[in-house]
């Protein structure tokens, strides 16, 4: 994928974002959800989720990590943070914080060590995947 930061920022605003749910959650939901089930998380552990976008993975993670655990979502979109925001007032959950950075240069070693990294979708469309460690 040869697209700049900011044109994938772009794709990821305003209509993408507010429809993001509609428009995706159909066709990897049974696949997500298989996906965590079947993963080594357990009650109460901290993941961190790499291009949280809307927060579609948090449900599945919280089946596994429970409200013993944590998420911290990172997305560069301020729109799809504002739709994962949303959803998590909505579902009153109150273990996840969302933080708008990009994974490329995300390195905050204040938030502590976390017991699992997820990324569902997101490597797909980040320009420079390879800095995302």
């Amino acid at each position: 994928m040869n697209q700049t930061v900011n044109e994938v920022k772009s794709i990821y605003s305003g209509f993408v974002a507010k429809h993001y749910d509609r428009s995706m959650s159909h066709f990897f939901a049974r696949l997500k959800k298989k996906a965590f089930s079947a993963s080594s998380l357990k009650k109460g552990d901290r993941v961190l989720v790499f291009c949280c976008g809307t927060g579609l993975d948090f449900p599945h993670l919280l089946k596994k990590i429970g409200n013993e655990g944590s998420i911290v979502g990172v997305d560069f979109s301020e729109f799809m943070l504002k739709q994962a925001q949303k959803k998590i007032e909505k579902k009153k959950w109150t273990n996840i914080q969302l933080i708008n950075a990009d994974v490329t240069n995300f390195n905050d070693a204040s938030m502590g060590k976390f017991d699992a990294g997820v990324c569902t979708l997101g490597m797909s469309i980040i320009p420079d995947f390879y800095k995302a460690s």
